[in-house]
């Protein structure tokens, strides 16, 4: 029993390295180069949000509130910080939350449906397009792929980790839901 487990470990889901759509060969990119693009979005996200976010700390006047939590040691559970706070802080720290999903979507967005890549794509050299017709992603279908993203990392990444190395063309969850394909650019 052992060795058959041990067996199925060590034999990999060969994915197919091309794919070809509408009779053109697309290259398609591993999972270390879609990961580094994945950062290169992310720091980039962070970099754009920090100023935006402290202006925002800021104008709303909850960075005082921030500063109440330089000393956790009154804080041993979600209820008691639930209690040390009020809810007119919570409402603001959650309205600036929401604006930061919001702008990280609309750079997903835009770029997808304008450029069909982010910039994290890039300079990676990926491009998003659509399964079917391996023509760049609509805007509605631009909106769906970042809505499914979601799904793809919050339960841990699954949808990526999962996903990518394994499935016949890599891939992610939100890629076979939304039905696009990231492809190296250029044929």
């Amino acid at each position: 029993m052992l060795r058959r487990v041990s067996g199925l470990l060590r034999k990999k889901k060969k994915v197919s390295r091309t794919v070809s759509i509408e009779n053109v060969s697309y290259n398609i990119p591993s999972f270390d180069r879609r990961l580094l693009g994945w950062l290169v979005d992310v720091m980039l996200l962070a970099f754009l949000s920090a100023p935006l976010t402290e202006f925002l700390y800021d104008k709303l006047s909850i960075t005082s509130e921030l500063a109440k939590f330089s000393d956790l040691s009154g804080i041993t559970s979600l209820d008691s910080f639930l209690n040390s706070v009020s809810r007119e802080f919570l409402l603001k720290y959650a309205t600036i939350q929401v604006i930061m999903i919001l702008i990280s979507a609309l750079y997903f967005i835009i770029c997808l449906a304008y450029y069909g890549r982010t910039l994290g794509k890039f300079v990676t050299g990926c491009t998003v397009l659509e399964m079917g017709n391996g023509k760049r992603i609509s805007v509605r279908t631009a909106v769906l792929r970042t809505v499914l993203y979601a799904v793809s990392v919050l339960p841990f990444c699954i949808g990526l980790i999962l996903f990518i190395p394994f499935s016949k063309h890599g891939r992610a969850l939100h890629d076979r839901l939304a039905d696009t394909i990231v492809v190296l650019k250029g044929k």
